[in-house]
């Protein structure tokens, strides 16, 4: 179907009906205006949310909420829950302190914390410091965008060479596409040929 169809369809699917939806991650005003032709005259008590990190888009779909970072409190909950199940690790001093230098530089940010902690998990504890001080946090204070992309780049670094490589061919791909597994193969098979 092409864009105008699928509206035709979940207009005609909507009608009389009331519906909460939350659309994640929009990027561009165009995006938002064709989305929201399919939710015109729609049933008064129904909502729709969105969220997006461009502001010109939050403001023309009107009624921006921003997001607060989480609390200290709930950023170690979240921490702990990625890295030992819920269980804070209270047995060392360090631990802790290390734990709270982490957590101070992810700025409450949910992606900073799960990113970072999910690097953790098959850590030793006491090797936590040697990763807070190899993402290059250091001892100076950087903006959370910074440390974040800090983290996501250091966690690539860390994984397996054929995950680096998946992602590397994933990567080809825009995002949100289709990918059929012989044509992910196919380019697979292609640079190895190439490289020879």
């Amino acid at each position: 179907m092409d864009e105008w169809q699928l509206i035709n369809q979940l207009q005609k699917f909507l009608v009389r009906k009331r519906y909460f939806f939350v659309m994640d991650d929009i990027w561009d005003i165009r995006t938002w205006e064709m989305i929201k032709c399919a939710f015109m005259d729609s049933h008064p008590e129904s909502r729709l949310i969105m969220t997006t990190r461009i502001v010109d888009v939050a403001t023309k779909a009107g009624g921006i909420y921003n997001m607060e970072p989480l609390s200290d409190d709930n950023s170690e909950i979240l921490f702990y829950t990625r890295t030992c199940g819920g269980e804070g690790l209270t047995s060392s001093n360090q631990h802790a302190e290390v734990t709270n230098k982490i957590l101070k530089k992810c700025g409450g940010v949910p992606l900073a914390i799960i990113t970072i902690a999910s690097l953790l998990v098959g850590k030793q504890s006491e090797d936590w410091s040697k990763v807070y001080d190899a993402i290059g946090f250091g001892h100076e204070d950087s903006e959370v965008v910074q440390n974040t992309r800090k983290i996501l780049s250091f966690s690539h670094y860390d994984l397996p060479s054929h995950l680096k490589t998946c992602l590397l061919y994933l990567s080809m791909f825009p995002e949100d596409s289709f990918i059929e597994k012989n044509s992910l193969i196919w380019r697979r098979e292609l640079f190895q040929h190439a490289s020879k």
